[in-house]
């Protein structure tokens, strides 16, 4: 038995017409690449995305970084808390330690606690953000992007605010160049995930 390409209907195999439509159908072979031919066209003109068609090399290096970074942003966080950078060789060989900074500069110390704890909730939140990418994961390279931003905005809120404390102005070179650094990254983390989105399905 064969099936007619038009209706469906099952008909003998030396019939060369459908007996419920008339349709001519001649060869099995035929109608088999009738009914198929469109399938396997339509299955052709769907790109299949693969990770292979991407040089994914910086995404393999940047789970390594990333994991690095985060343990390091989270023991900065906690040495703002405690204080811990003004017992570096700057301060020290002036005699000056965390106290005497935060006597001096009394709203220091709340700035100061503010900042550290936005640092361990942002090597917390790397963390997060790598399985994510490392998986995938749709929302993968939006995090990574939230995750640049956030760390921007408390580091610019950070050195204004303690700029204003202290009277000194912080936003100097070296800061700008580390923001600078960071706007960098986040520009081309943006573009390289743009180019592969269509690999983070999951």
């Amino acid at each position: 038995m064969k099936t007619c390409i038009h209706c469906g209907a099952q008909m003998d195999d030396t019939s060369n017409f459908c007996p419920n439509c008339g349709t001519r159908c001649n060869d099995q072979n035929d109608m088999e690449r009738s009914v198929y031919q469109p399938y396997e066209e339509s299955r052709e003109s769907v790109p299949e995305v693969r990770a292979e068609q991407y040089p994914m090399k910086w995404h393999k290096f940047l789970m390594v970084v990333m994991i690095i970074s985060a343990v390091f942003t989270i023991i900065n966080g906690i040495s703002f808390i405690a204080g811990f950078e003004y017992s570096e060789y700057q301060f020290t060989k002036y005699g000056a330690n965390a106290s005497m900074v935060y006597n001096a500069f009394p709203g220091l110390k709340t700035c100061d606690t503010f900042y550290g704890v936005a640092m361990i909730a942002l090597g917390v939140f790397e963390f997060t953000v790598r399985n994510r990418l490392k998986q995938f994961r749709m929302n993968g390279p939006g995090s990574l992007k939230i995750m640049y931003v956030l760390s921007i905005g408390a580091c610019i809120i950070y050195l204004i605010w303690a700029s204003a404390v202290t009277k000194i102005n912080l936003l100097n070179g070296a800061n700008l160049a580390s923001l600078g650094i960071s706007v960098l990254l986040l520009v081309i983390n943006s573009v390289y995930y743009s180019k592969r989105s269509a690999l983070f399905v999951n």
